[in-house]
């Protein structure tokens, strides 16, 4: 429905932001098979940049300031996601690009056994 979050997607540094209305690949940060297109009809930067070099580059938020927008990211939620009892998991995706770059990290520090 209209303004309801449906998924976070964590994306590489210089990939740029999804569009609206932009179909986008959402992949699963794990599992291969689980891959979604998803055209969003809002989208969101989430990631704020508050300290750089050890300095502060925003004004910091007052605890109101944070609780009200705490608040108002729950109210973007589904009932389905907050109800207590067996709550829908909330997905949290990766850009197509940083699931290719995690598997190769993956691979690439992860031993290969040998068999003699």
């Amino acid at each position: 429905q209209e303004g309801e979050a449906l998924l976070d997607l964590m994306k590489r540094p210089h990939e740029n932001i999804p569009g609206v209305n932009e179909r986008i690949l959402c992949r699963h940060p794990t599992q291969a098979s689980k891959r979604v297109f998803v055209v969003p009809g809002r989208v969101e930067k989430l990631l704020k940049l508050y300290w750089n070099g050890g300095k502060l580059v925003r004004p910091l938020q007052t605890l109101n300031e944070a609780r009200q927008r705490a608040l108002d990211e729950l109210n973007t939620l589904r009932s389905d996601y907050k109800r207590m009892v067996k709550p829908t998991q909330y997905k949290v995706s990766v850009s197509d690009e940083l699931y290719q770059f995690t598997q190769e990290l993956w691979l690439s520090i992860t031993p290969i056994g040998e068999i003699s």
